[in-house]
């Protein structure tokens, strides 16, 4: 008997000081996928501790309500 797999389907979303476009673009382009993700990845690569916790607060969010999502802060400097 041959068992069907399907792929692992993940989004990588990378950000830099922009959690509203993150909030009302990014993350509901993902959501609305006909195939559902098995989980997003958010790399926030802010400089601004504001932008950090208003992109830690929607990965939260989403959390919360039961999407798999993950979020990964960027604790190295930037490089060129």
């Amino acid at each position: 008997m041959m068992v069907e797999r399907h792929a692992h389907a993940v989004a990588l979303i990378a950000t830099h000081n922009r959690s509203t476009l993150l909030a009302t673009r990014s993350l509901p382009s993902v959501l609305a996928q006909h195939r559902r993700l098995d989980e997003i990845v958010v790399v926030d690569d802010s400089t601004d501790p504001q932008e950090r916790v208003s992109v830690a607060a929607h990965v939260n969010e989403l959390h919360r309500s039961g999407i798999p999502i993950t979020y990964l802060p960027n604790r190295r400097t930037p490089g060129a």
